[in-house]
This record gives C-alpha cells, structure tokens and sequence, in this order.
C-alpha cells in the first residue's frame, strides 16, 4: 500500500511526459510538415486551358479552329478500383518487357474483365450510355499511359467530346456532394477541328500531345522545342567540331555543354532559353537561331512554371506536330490561365459558407489566328489534278512575290484523325509504303529532268557562249569521253528557241560543254538549286546541287556536266524549288522566298545577269513549248481536258511558258527506266501572276501527265480568278 502511489505517480508523470513528447513533436518538431499540409487543405491551383487559335485561308475561310469539348477526366491513382489499380499497371510495364505480345494481351484482357466489374466503371458506363466492357477498355488504355508517364495523378481522358446533357448529368452525379466515385473530373475541353478535311492536311498540319521529355524540359527551362530529327543531329555534329572559342560562348550561353545535361533535349532547351544573347557564324549560327526562334513551340508564362513545379502535366499538352500548326505553334496556342486560391470556411447563422481570395490570378490567353496565303478552292483543285494519274505526285503554286497559293502532295492524310485520336487511321498513315505523311511539295526531292535546260539557256546566254540565232546540230546523239548521250530525236539543227520547245538534249549536251561547270553551276546556284527555299514549313529538303570544293574550285566530270546538264545525275530538286525558280525567270531575276503565311515579310533575292534581254529571249523558248505544234506540252494545252475543253480553247488571248521534264531515276519496271513526268512554267507569259511546278512520279514523259494536270490547275486557277473566265 505505501508505495502503490508512489508507483501511481511514477507511471502518471511517465505518460504526461509521452504526451507532452508527442504535442512537442506535433507543434515543433513535425511543424513545417502540418503547415504544408494545412497550407495544402486551404489552398489550391487552377489551370485554365487557352483556346487555340485558328488557322485561315486567304479568303477568310476556316480551316482549323478550337471547339468546346465536354470530356470525362480521370486520375488513375486516385480511382476507387480494388483490383486493376494504377500499382497493377505500374508492375505490368516492367513485367510485359520480358513476356510474349500473346501473353500481355491475355493479361490485358484479364485486367478489362475485372475493371468492367467495378462499382466506379459501372456507374461511369451507366451515366454516358456506354456499355462496361467499352468503358474498362479505354481506362486499360488510360492506365497503361499512365504507367509509361510514370504519371498517377495527371487528369488523364477517359471519355471525349460527349453530348452537352449527358456530360453535365455525369458532372452533377460523379462530382456532386453525394459523388461516390472518386478520381473522376468532368470539364470543358478543347477540341481541334479541320472543317476541311484532308485538303490542304500537308500546310495545315495536326496537333499531339508534348512528350514527356518535353514537359520535363519546359519545368527546368520553361520553354519547349520542337525540332527535326535531322537538324538536331546536324547541331550536334556542329557542337563537337566547333572552335574552342565557339564552344566556350555555348557553354556560357547554355550553362554548360550536352553532357552536363540529362538529356539532349534539355541542352536544346537551354539553348533556346537564351534566345537571342549570342550568334555564330555559318551553319552552327543558322541552326542555332532556329533553335532559339523557329523550333520554339512554346515560352511558359509564370503560372504556367509555377504549375509544373508541383504537377507534371499542363491541362492543354497539345502542340502542332506538323505543318503551320507546328510552324507557328507559339502563336497558335496561347497561354494558361493559372489561379492560386486560398480558402476558408466560416459559419454564418448555422450555415457553413466557404471563403475565397486569390492569391495569384492571371488569366488564360487566346492563341492568335493565323492567315495564310493558301487558298482552299485553289489547293483542293490541285490535289484533284495531280492525283488524277494514281500516282503520287505534288504540285507547287506560288505568285511571283513567293506566297504560295497551293501546295499539293498526294496521297495525303486527314488532320482529323489525328484530333480524334483515330489509333487505327494514324497507323495505317505512319506504315503505308506510299508514305502520306511526306509532303512531296517541299520535303521530297526529285531529279529536274529538262526542267534544268531554263538555267543552262539563262547561263548560257549570259555568258555570251548561246545566241538566240545561233545553232547545234542534233544527230540523235553524241559521244563524249567514249560514253553515248542520246537525245529524244534527230532534230538536225537547232537553235534555242527550238531547242527549248523540243527539249533537245544534244542541244544542250554541247551548251553545257561550251558553258563549263563554273559558269553553269554558279548560275544553277544563283537560282537557289541545292539550298532549302526557306519556306515557312518544317522538314524542309535542300536538294541536291553540286558545291564548290575548298578550294573553291567544282570537282565535276564531263560526263556529270552532260548529265546535269539535262537535270540527271548528282541534282535534285522539291518542287517548290522548281516552282522558285520560274518565278525568277518570270519577274526577271527577281528570285522570292516562298511562304504560306501572309504576315511573312516578303524578300528576294537577285539573279545577276548583265543583259537584260536573256529574260525575253528564254521566255520566248518556253511558250513554243506549249504553244508552238512542235512544242513538248503543246497537245496537254491545246487537247481535250478531262472535263470540258482544252486550255487552249478556253482561254485563248493567255499563254503560258512552260518546260517539259522526264526525269529518270535509276529505277527499273519490266526492264524499262521509269521516269518521273515534269512540268514547270508561269502564266500569263507576258504578264506573269503565277509560277508552277508539277512533278507525278513513274508517269512517263513530261508533256504528258505533268503538263495535262498543270493545264488543268492553270485552266482552274484562271477560272477562278477571272469571273468572265467562264464554260
């Protein structure tokens, strides 16, 4: 009894002293903890996603704009699922790299039987009129996608574009006070839509979602890149042979070299973060201002950082992938609206009320609009044309200022699929063998065929070796260094204009040797062959053209000369180079670059030529092409079209001048070469509004598919243009 309370005692002060341990712990030791989580509990972030700009013609016609969505968002590791969870899913993207394809979508099958069971998945199914088995099918989907991100908690789609009243019953039942499904958020998206379709899909391009690495770029640098492969390669073969005092401004510039960051994509968007302290010269200071300025999708605003400090996704993550919707991303896209609240709840006669200040509120940006120099009614007429052969081809439209009026490629692609997420149609686009995701009008590139004999005339007659009365005689062929160069016919003899119209080889087999390779290749050169266009479009090839050594000096061949000569051998061209180039010849020297949007500035570039007259005389050339009976394109213009009568007939008091191509390229059919059929020129000739190229792959002879399709665009185009101009 005498020590029972002593030891009463003993054991009360021993368990004040745990308590008052753990009230010491709450209060000081774990106190920045609690204060984050209350800080947590009473405030909270908003991220206001921007409509996206639209995309317009040069009428004012839409041709890609943003509409509301009305979509059912989940968060996967916040789903109240008991089996299939986000964990599952986690564990299946380690274990599936070690297992057959048969094995993983038998697991895969498994895991929607069990999600199309859950209360959630059943409720969701009931709401939006879907059945289970739909529903668990597309979260199999969301939660492998989640898994990949390594993302549990991102807002990730589950249902899209949903009828207005069947979504906003979902968001009083899902996210009401008598809500019994969790992690689930409907809103108001947006969605992307090309009234369209597929016409003009090449130069309007499509939208994606930014890549991982792209959003962990832009929470470190806050801006985003979005660069070719192949310029990105090229940067970086320039970053390792750069001179050391080049490398040291780019690590000062960068903070560092590319193996001091995780990945290449950071030191790009380290690079592009200092847009504008520093250039270089030559290529590496072409590459890096692009990278600083064209190749930029996206500069972050300040909420939009303070957002990817604590989230690791933006509530809009699309971007243009292609065409002006990724050329001009930065101005299509706008910016979030970011919002930091603080909330309380405070009783007022019985009632609790909530409380509301903004700490932070800056508001969501509309992405501008964006006008282009295409003309819809022009492009869809040119798409038809060219793809009238079954073959792919392209064609370029440009007036002579270089704004391209319409830029066909067939066989194309829709942008839509790729808004709606079509997973089968954007397959079936990325493994076709005739490849519909290339734009044959600017990143293909073709041999020119006799298309080339315009520069050889010009070269020719400026370096005073052509004269218009002068001839060659035309035998069928010649022989040259013990190898034959055969011409189309015996034209016997020949002078330029008829050289030109007849597309007589031999005539300029023997013009290119008098010319010399300095002198032809320095004026092919002058007209921007083997050089990018510099075109407002990503991807875009440069052709191939040859270039002077080191010591300045063309290594050429005869036998090369005689080949390029006729638009063979070590060249290439894109059509919209070929297009370029008659737009130079059309206005006199005046060489433009060609754009696609209407605020471009416009620029040119001047072809040295000392007399004046070559212009006219090459000119001449070109319309007996087309006009003159012996002409290589004159029955394209002057017969039948397939609907209604010939060009020629038609629009008599217009003409056109025109060179013919057959380019061979090496590959054989039934033991025959194939040939790609060409035609470029302008129109009207003696008041040129227009310059044109059309190339159709494998079709033969260039006075026939390419030269009836051109007189189909050019017949369409006057058409169009001239109201009197009608059948």
């Amino acid at each position: 009894m005498g020590n029972r309370p002593i030891v009463v005692g003993a054991g009360l002060t021993v368990l004040l002293g745990a308590v008052l341990w753990q009230v010491a712990g709450v209060a000081v030791i774990r106190h920045n903890e609690y204060a984050g989580l209350e800080q947590q509990l009473r405030s909270s972030e908003q991220l206001v996603p921007p409509r996206r700009g639209d995309i317009l013609d040069a009428r004012g016609r839409t041709l890609a704009t943003d509409k509301p969505s009305f979509d059912v968002m989940v968060i996967p590791g916040q789903l109240p699922v008991s089996v299939s969870t986000y964990d599952d899913f986690r564990y299946l993207r380690e274990w599936s790299r070690d297992v057959s394809g048969e094995r993983l979508q038998a697991v895969l099958e498994d895991h929607r039987k069990r999600l199309a069971g859950e209360a959630c998945v059943i409720e969701i199914a009931r709401l939006s009129g879907r059945s289970p088995e739909a529903v668990s099918t597309k979260l199999v989907e969301v939660m492998r996608l989640a898994a990949r991100r390594n993302s549990p908690y991102s807002q990730m789609a589950l249902l899209a574009d949903l009828p207005f009243p069947v979504w906003e019953t979902m968001k009083v039942r899902l996210e009401g006070a008598a809500a019994s499904v969790g992690g689930v958020e409907c809103i108001v998206g947006r969605k992307r839509e090309y009234p369209y379709g597929g016409t003009g899909g090449h130069v309007i391009g499509y939208t994606g979602e930014m890549s991982r690495t792209q959003i962990e770029s832009a929470r470190r640098f806050g801006v985003i890149v979005n660069a070719p492969e192949r310029d990105k390669t090229r940067f970086f073969e320039l970053v390792y042979s750069a001179p050391g005092a080049d490398v040291r401004r780019l690590k000062n510039m960068a903070g560092g070299l590319p193996g001091d960051f995780q990945d290449d994509n950071d030191f790009l968007a380290a690079i592009a973060a200092c847009s504008g302290e520093t250039r270089f010269d030559g290529e590496l200071g072409l590459l890096a201002d692009r990278f600083c300025n064209d190749y930029v999708s996206r500069r972050l605003t300040q909420g939009e950082k303070d957002w990817l400090k604590n989230h690791p996704y933006l509530a809009d993550r699309r971007m243009g992938m292609a065409g002006v919707e990724a050329r001009y991303n930065r101005l299509l896209s706008g910016a979030h609206g970011y919002r930091l609240i603080e909330r309380s709840l405070w009783e007022d006669k019985g009632s609790m009320d909530e409380w509301k200040r903004y700490l932070f509120d800056q508001k969501s940006v509309a992405g501008g609009s964006l006008n282009l120099t295409l003309d819809i009614e022009l492009q869809r007429l040119a798409e038809k044309a060219v793809g009238r052969y079954g073959r792919p081809a392209a064609c370029a439209l440009m007036k002579l200022d270089g704004s391209v009026l319409a830029l066909a490629s067939v066989p194309g692609y829709d942008p839509q699929r790729f808004a709606l997420g079509d997973a089968q149609a954007v397959t079936q686009y990325l493994n076709s063998p005739a490849k519909p995701m290339l734009s044959r009008a600017y990143q293909e590139q073709y041999p020119l065929g006799s298309v080339m004999k315009v520069v050889d005339a010009v070269a020719g007659l400026e370096e005073g070796v052509i004269l218009p009365q002068g001839s060659h005689v035309c035998e069928g062929s010649i022989v040259y260094e013990g190898s034959t160069f055969r011409c189309n016919a015996a034209h016997g003899p020949t002078r330029l204009r008829e050289a030109l119209a007849k597309s007589c080889n031999v005539y300029f087999f023997l013009s290119a040797l008098d010319i010399g390779p300095e002198a032809l290749f320095s004026a092919g050169g002058s007209f921007g062959l083997g050089r990018r266009t510099d075109i407002d479009l990503p991807g875009e090839a440069a052709g191939v053209f040859p270039e002077r050594s080191e010591d300045g000096q063309y290594h050429v061949g005869g036998n090369e000369l005689l080949y390029i000569a006729i638009g063979q051998g070590p060249m290439a061209v894109t059509p919209v180079q070929a297009a370029r180039v008659m737009a130079g010849v059309a206005s006199r020297g005046r060489l433009p670059r060609p754009f696609v949007a209407s605020h471009r500035p416009r620029r040119f570039t001047d072809i040295p030529l000392k007399d004046e007259e070559s212009w006219q005389i090459v000119t001449k050339g070109m319309i007996a092409a087309v006009h003159s009976p012996e002409g290589t394109a004159y029955e394209a213009f002057n017969g039948g079209m397939p609907e209604g009568p010939s060009f020629a007939e038609e629009f008599p008091y217009i003409m056109v001048a025109g060179k013919t191509g057959t380019a061979e390229h090496g590959s054989r059919k039934a033991g025959s070469i194939l040939s790609h059929s060409w035609f470029a020129g302008f129109a009207p000739a003696r008041a040129p509004e227009v310059a044109f190229a059309v190339v159709i792959e494998n079709a033969g002879h260039g006075g026939g598919p390419a030269a009836r399709a051109s007189a189909e665009i050019l017949g369409g185009y006057f058409r169009y243009t001239r109201k009197g101009a009608t059948r």
